[in-house]
């Protein structure tokens, strides 16, 4: 996953990286699996992600911004297409979930590390609050890399081995402490959303999965409540408690998990999660509250941006100003609200709107209602390894902009590639 190494793939380097290398994997798929890849090449989320890189390259012809960025970004945007057709020929879901946990526990580890160090870019200072940033440089982007790997984590603690089990708790503890220092209500959300879907839909009998899932929820809030907002401030004996936490619930959980009953119920355990998940939320709140940020309002000023936003695509409600030129688009709009423009409207299907008028907007909501749907077409075990990363990545989109990190969107396109191929092999 080299765009998520190389900068997340936001630089013009990294997003270039990235096309090369999806086109080698797309030739590579070709070869192997050439049907595999022709029935991923003919559905719905492929043929969206294509059409939106088409039309985008075609918007150079009368962007606002440079035609450049514009066919730039419709390469990055050709090169998902093609990722996620390739990812499509692997047989489904342990490649898919293996690559999205090793890139995640990674990104995860340097972001933590980072934080720790006071390390600039890895580790971000935000209103005073060190944040784990790694190799993506924005902690909502590693939280969201977090969440997509949080069910295959939780998929290995099942496994027979001790030693494997621990490990994979481990993780899966790790990517939830990540997630829950990362300052964003909205991935903590998530997290907890992808937690209760494992506990809830897990395929295994009795209730392992809930067990496993509310220790990893316990031992991460734990941590994060040992270090607080603090990360790197508050001195080796909070970071002490905090990483002791880690292998705490690992052997809890090898303790336990012998005991429980194939007819043990997952509801108390379920809704230990969701209790647990609501209150790492609440928290993650009144830590934004009490931060030394002057944060416009609960929605941080986008109802601002979404208002300019607005105004901008009716002034070109059918064709757009372009690919990739929603600030100078907008920026005069956006001053209307705010002091400073922002580049993107943190809402892909507006910023599409903005940007590549109502086929835009309505390519960017069918690819929506499109995974979404395959989501619940594939199999069971596909869905819950699978499912998570796909609809947290979209889900993200609607109030923040994964979207133009191409590091976030190879690991999205590898899970929609998964479930996919599910359909081929239920």
């Amino acid at each position: 996953m080299l765009a998520v190494a190389w900068r997340g793939g936001y630089t013009q380097a990294g997003r270039g990286a990235t096309v090369i290398l999806a086109g080698a994997a797309l030739a590579v798929a070709w070869r192997t699996a050439p049907a595999r890849v022709q029935r991923a090449g003919r559905s719905a989320p492929v043929l969206l992600l294509a059409g939106l890189a088409a039309f985008g390259a075609l918007s150079a012809a009368w962007t606002v911004g440079a035609p450049a960025d514009a066919l730039r970004w419709a390469l990055v945007l050709a090169a998902l297409a093609a990722l996620t057709a390739a990812a499509a020929a692997l047989e489904p879901p342990r490649p898919h979930a293996a690559i999205l946990l090793i890139v995640a526990v990674a990104a995860a580890a340097a972001g933590i590390a980072g934080a720790i160090a006071h390390a600039d870019r890895i580790g971000l200072d935000i209103c005073g609050s060190w944040r784990p940033a790694g190799p993506l440089e924005y902690p909502p982007a590693l939280a969201l890399l977090c969440v997509g790997a949080l069910a295959p984590a939780l998929a290995g603690a099942l496994r027979p081995g001790r030693a494997q089990a621990a490990a994979f708790v481990v993780a899966a503890w790790l990517l939830a402490v990540t997630a829950g220092l990362s300052g964003s209500r909205l991935e903590v959300a998530l997290a907890a959303a992808a937690l209760a879907a494992v506990a809830a839909w897990m395929p295994a009998a009795g209730a392992a999965p809930a067990v496993a899932c509310a220790l990893v929820a316990l031992g991460a809030t734990l941590s994060a409540l040992a270090v607080g907002g603090a990360l790197g401030d508050d001195g080796a004996p909070a970071l002490v408690a905090a990483g002791l936490c880690g292998p705490l619930t690992a052997g809890a959980w090898l303790a336990v998990r012998g005991r429980i009953g194939p007819r043990a119920r997952r509801a108390p355990w379920l809704a230990l999660v969701c209790v647990l998940g609501i209150t790492a939320v609440a928290g993650s709140s009144a830590d934004e509250r009490v931060g030394g940020c002057a944060y416009a309002g609960l929605t941080h000023g986008r109802t601002g941006i979404w208002r300019a936003a607005v105004r901008t695509a009716r002034e070109r409600p059918l064709a757009g100003h372009g690919l990739e030129s929603f600030l100078t688009a907008s920026a005069a709009q956006q001053r209307r609200e705010r002091a400073v423009p922002v580049q993107y409207a943190h809402d892909l299907p507006l910023e599409a709107w903005v940007e590549l008028g109502v086929i835009g907007a309505l390519l960017v909501l069918g690819l929506y209602v499109a995974d979404a749907r395959a989501v619940l077409r594939a199999s069971r075990a596909s869905a819950v390894l699978l499912g998570p990363a796909v609809l947290a990545f979209l889900a993200a989109n609607l109030l923040d902009w994964p979207w133009h990190l191409a590091g976030c969107g190879v690991a999205w396109a590898i899970a929609v590639g998964g479930v996919l191929a599910a359909r081929a092999y239920s």
